[in-house]
């Protein structure tokens, strides 16, 4: 799982078994929001303290390789790479573009050409961008030559200013560890302790002592909430599950 407006880490945690909480009442839980995506189907969900909330579900034509917040506009691109927006309707691709020609480097240069080329969406304030990349490092096989599209609002417009991926959010959610703890599990953060969950540097998700059946990656979302993805999602939030698991993502992105 990719999520490009939240930086992602992996989840370990530890302890006994434990219900599924509401958040303490002197802690409100902040007005998150998140866009998740399975094969076809795309939901629209908040957090609530009795856990995540579904306001909409919307159909794709194609399972979702990339979701992207940019201000209130949700892009998603599909693994077929189409590249489009949700609105009012449902999910509404962008219209075919003629992209402006892109030279190829210099003879000497350490490059190769993708075909066919590579692409990634973009967030510039309430705008959407989509990346094009033909030219990319033999070495690395990083992109090294983009071409970048505004897509919404329009009218198009076209750039080589280089765009980068909204910065992720710092992990600020720890919380003590359970004082019944029967297990070391080596360095990380703890998420939560009703259940106990910690993040291992590892990458590994643990629940109890073992590795988790069901969470195993952690996307960091603003005012301290954190998502744990997997066969389940649920959001942990000041040492707490919120409430009890939905259908995890195969992608997923926190509104800024």
């Amino acid at each position: 799982m990719r999520a490009l407006a939240a930086a992602v880490v992996a989840v370990a945690a530890c302890g006994g078994a434990a219900d599924h909480a509401r958040a303490p009442r002197d802690e409100p839980v902040p007005p998150v929001r998140l866009a998740a995506a399975r094969g076809r189907t795309l939901r629209l969900m908040h957090a609530t303290a009795d856990g995540v909330v579904v306001e909409r579900t919307v159909a794709l034509p194609a399972p979702a390789a990339e979701l992207v917040w940019a201000g209130p506009q949700l892009a998603v691109r599909l693994r077929d790479d189409t590249a489009g927006r949700v609105t009012a309707d449902g999910f509404a691709a962008f219209p075919a573009v003629e992209w402006p020609h892109q030279d190829a480097p210099t003879a000497d240069s350490d490059t190769q050409r993708y075909d066919p080329p590579q692409w990634q969406l973009f967030a510039r304030g309430s705008e959407i961008w989509q990346g094009r990349c033909a030219w990319g490092s033999l070495d690395t096989g990083a992109c090294t030559e983009w071409t970048y599209a505004r897509r919404f609002p329009e009218p198009v417009a076209f750039s080589t200013d280089f765009l980068s991926d909204r910065g992720g959010y710092i992990l600020s959610a720890a919380t003590a560890p359970p004082r019944d703890l029967r297990c070391d599990l080596g360095a990380g953060t703890w998420l939560s302790a009703t259940p106990p969950v910690f993040v291992a540097y590892t990458g590994v998700v643990f629940e109890g002592c073992e590795p988790s059946a069901r969470f195993h990656d952690v996307a960091v979302g603003p005012h301290g909430v954190v998502a744990l993805d997997g066969a389940q999602l649920a959001l942990a939030f000041r040492g707490h599950l919120l409430g009890a698991p939905v259908d995890g993502a195969d992608v997923l992105a926190f509104a800024p």
